[in-house]
């Protein structure tokens, strides 16, 4: 027995198999893109949204207001610069 017989035997199998392979590949997609900043246009921002929603990463989809603020990076910056600082004092 091939592998097509098979497959066109037992049907559901076939598209359980499809629809998990294809749900694994979309997901991936979708938690490779990167988070939206305050430079992000509303298209994006929008688009992030609406994508990790109907994937169902709630959680990363409402979480995009602290990154959007205005004083996000700037604020991560010198909590860095802080801590460079406190691991590496100067002589």
């Amino acid at each position: 027995m091939t592998m097509s017989q098979f497959l066109s035997q037992h049907p559901f199998l076939f598209s359980a198999l499809t629809t998990w392979f294809a749900a694994g590949i979309v997901t991936a997609f979708v938690g490779l893109m990167p988070a939206p900043t305050k430079d992000s246009t509303r298209r994006y921002v929008l688009a992030f949204k609406l994508a990790n929603g109907f994937i169902g990463n709630l959680a990363r989809a409402r979480s995009t207001s602290l990154e959007s603020s205005p004083n996000w990076h700037d604020a991560v910056d010198r909590i860095i610069r802080e801590r460079m600082n406190e691991t590496h004092p100067r002589p």
